[in-house]
């Protein structure tokens, strides 16, 4: 038997960074983010902004508080913006991560043990598909269900074997403004964020 991964979150960004990109014209919205833990509890929480060519996560501590760690994924720049509100820096990664959005295509193209559409469901009123993947990483595997929602081609819900758990909530179908997918014009740049913006980041996508 292989052993499972020691650290879910880690699984959990590694999915959503291969669903969050395609070359295809994409609908474009918004959601709330929530992060739950093995036993359901909140732990974080966030707003997700998706267009065909960017992506914006923002991390808050509670809800309704000011975010204070922004990501921004430039697919058109190939560029990524990690953000850190507090200390006013942001560091710019030439790199993004470039999958298709696509479950089908996701499940043909990604190093997986296994990967398979297993039934459709209603979740939060929107009609969503469940699959199913396991990752492989040398001995080690990892186990998680994705809620794919195919009218924003995105998955609305992912959770982990052991329960951990992303859920989006409030999903806002419509044009983004570019301002959006921005850098703040009062930030500095730095080579490497230090801190919590740096060991909290990439839970989603």
């Amino acid at each position: 038997n292989s052993s499972k991964l020691a650290v879910p979150s880690a699984g959990l960004a590694l999915l959503l960074m291969l669903f969050s990109a395609s070359v295809l014209a994409l609908t474009e919205f918004s959601a709330d983010v929530t992060y739950l833990d093995a036993a359901q509890n909140h732990q974080r929480y966030g707003r997700l902004y998706v267009s065909d060519d960017a992506i914006r996560e923002e991390r808050y501590h509670e809800v309704d508080q000011k975010a204070y760690e922004v990501k921004i994924i430039d697919l058109f720049r190939g560029v990524t913006l990690r953000i850190d509100l507090q200390r006013g820096e942001y560091q710019q990664l030439d790199e993004v991560v470039t999958m298709p959005r696509n479950p089908a295509q996701f499940c043909a193209e990604a190093p997986l043990l296994s990967c398979g559409f297993l039934q459709r469901e209603v979740l939060q009123q929107r009609a969503v598909e469940r699959w199913a993947a396991e990752l492989g990483f040398s001995g080690l595997s990892l186990e998680i269900t994705a809620w794919y929602d195919p009218e924003i081609q995105y998955p609305v819900r992912l959770q982990m074997s052991d329960g951990e758990t992303l859920q989006l909530s409030n999903v806002e179908v419509g044009r983004l403004p570019s301002a959006t997918f921005s850098l703040p014009f009062d930030l500095r740049r730095v080579a490497k964020l230090e801190g919590i913006a740096v060991d909290n980041f990439s839970l989603w996508p």
